[in-house]
């Protein structure tokens, strides 16, 4: 069979004071850890309230600048883009007048320059 554990033995005078006094340590116990509890949770909640403040701060300023960023931002791609074509257009045009030059130095050239009707008119009245 399994032992039962005894109680200790106290006197009357231990008896009488043993439960005041472990009453008012349980309670400052209690107290302390209430109040040191408390102070950590004001700590915390002080710290999460900057914080969110300084957020908020960030937001705004970022609210802020986000439309002149925009237009940077826009501005930027419109000189990318004209630049861009700039280019494009010198080089078509470049391309172009390579291959009109090229076209032109293929074809014959027509030495005698080209008379106009009034000439021919007098031409052949003259040779009848």
């Amino acid at each position: 069979m399994a032992k039962k554990m005894k109680a200790k033995k106290t006197t009357k005078k231990t008896a009488k004071k043993m439960p005041k006094k472990t009453a008012k340590k349980t309670v400052k116990r209690a107290a302390k850890s209430a109040k040191t509890t408390a102070k950590k949770v004001m700590k915390k909640a002080t710290t999460l309230k900057r914080s969110a403040a300084k957020m908020a701060k960030k937001v705004k300023t970022a609210a802020r600048k986000a439309p002149s960023q925009v237009k940077k931002a826009a501005r930027q791609v419109q000189q990318a883009v004209g630049s861009a074509m700039d280019s494009t257009t010198q080089v078509v045009a470049t391309t172009a007048g390579v291959v009109v030059g090229t076209f032109e130095s293929m074809m014959p050239s027509n030495e005698q320059p080209p008379t106009s009707a009034m000439e021919n008119d007098t031409i052949t009245s003259d040779q009848e």
